[in-house]
């Protein structure tokens, strides 16, 4: 499982330099669409909810073709769509290591609450022998 701190590094460098590239035209779509993927994400960050993937997802899509058409193919648009990629990967990296850390958390939690009536009655038991 991947730490969620590598992922939320690498979505940061690539964003970062998406935002970038993107200063070399002048497209307020591409720009809006940028923002609600993060905006997606941080929302996902903050709430854990996978309706937020599903939307940076479709909002993945949507920048994706503002890009194609903004962009001629070429270098440029290559770059940005590598990086889109690497933000893309490290965004799912981070939202699949999440889910699955607070899945386990759930896990452990439950299973103490079974224990816990069976440790509370070797308690008094265990106090006594103390003594």
């Amino acid at each position: 499982m991947t730490h969620p701190a590598v992922s939320e590094g690498a979505m940061r460098g690539a964003v970062h330099s998406i935002e970038e590239q993107l200063k070399a035209v002048d497209d307020a779509n591409i720009r809006a669409s940028m923002l609600m993927l993060r905006r997606h994400e941080k929302d996902f960050i903050l709430r854990r909810d996978p309706k937020y993937i599903e939307g940076y997802g479709q909002e993945g899509e949507t920048f994706t073709a503002l890009v194609k058409k903004a962009f001629k193919p070429g270098v440029q648009r290559m770059r940005i769509m590598d990086a889109f990629e690497i933000y893309r990967d490290a965004f799912r990296l981070y939202a699949d290591a999440s889910l699955k850390e607070a899945e386990s958390r759930r896990l452990v939690s439950e299973a103490y609450t079974a224990l816990e009536p069976v440790t509370q009655r070797f308690s008094p038991v265990s106090q006594r022998k103390r003594r």
